[in-house]
């Protein structure tokens, strides 16, 4: 498993990553993820905690960036939160904080 659903109430779920998003892991992540979020309707915004996340690459990236556009044409929300200093600045400099907030 390379996700844990934690459904804070019926308006948020926060998945929360124990392994990096990367290439290595791209099929289970993305099977897993949906497979949670296809278990719920009524929520209104989901919520990534990358807390325990040390490194992610460009697919990674590029998998955050896709589960954001399917989450938008749900009209529902995304935010980051728990990501490291180093996750964060890699994310401005790509321009991820444009689409969806990113805490720490």
């Amino acid at each position: 498993m390379l996700i844990i659903l934690s459904k804070q109430n019926d308006q948020t779920i926060t998945l929360c990553f124990i392994e990096e998003p990367t290439a290595n892991y791209l099929n289970d992540l993305l099977q897993q993820s949906y497979s949670l979020l296809d278990q719920y309707d009524a929520y209104q915004e989901v919520v990534i905690d990358m807390e325990k996340v040390n490194y992610i690459d460009s697919t990674g990236i590029t998998y955050l960036i896709g589960l954001y556009k399917n989450l938008v044409r749900k009209n529902k929300k995304m935010r980051i939160k728990g990501a490291r200093k180093e996750i964060r600045e890699l994310f401005n400099i790509v321009n991820l904080t444009e689409l969806f907030q990113v805490e720490a």
